[in-house]
């Protein structure tokens, strides 16, 4: 059963809380090709992933976020085959740039002072799906 991806904005304080769901199966951002002329190329599925992601962020109304970021990222996969996450998360990350964010710079890493982003994965072989959730730390 596919569950309605979401978008729920809570106060807490100064800070918003935010969730998205992006529907689909996460996808890894791919290095950058050379074309046969020397032109430099992001891959088709790279970009449609990206687009995706920055479609469903524009359709819940996610509202950006000045300064420093913190938040969970849980990427639903279909299986259990061997993914990169580091790739997945730069996908998410770099689509939400200037829509959620203005530069995925302001996410401290995990237990860094500027604030922490928590990554996950899980199975779920019936709705693969990425969730974050996020807000100013």
């Amino acid at each position: 059963m596919a569950y309605p991806p979401i978008n729920l904005t809570l106060s807490s304080g100064d800070s918003e809380v935010q969730w998205l769901t992006i529907p689909g199966i996460p996808k890894p951002k791919e290095r950058p090709r050379i074309g046969r002329h020397g032109n430099v190329y992001t891959p088709k599925d790279t970009t449609n992933y990206e687009n995706t992601v920055k479609k469903w962020a524009i359709k819940r109304k996610i509202k950006k976020i000045e300064g420093h970021i913190a938040g969970m990222i849980t990427f639903y996969l279909p299986d259990r085959r061997v993914r990169d996450l580091d790739n997945i998360v730069k996908g998410v990350m770099d689509a939400l740039q200037k829509i959620a964010w203005d530069n995925d710079a302001n996410i401290g890493w995990i237990e860094n002072k500027k604030g922490g982003l928590l990554i996950r994965k899980a199975l779920d072989k019936e709705n693969p799906r990425a969730e974050l959730v996020f807000w100013k730390a």
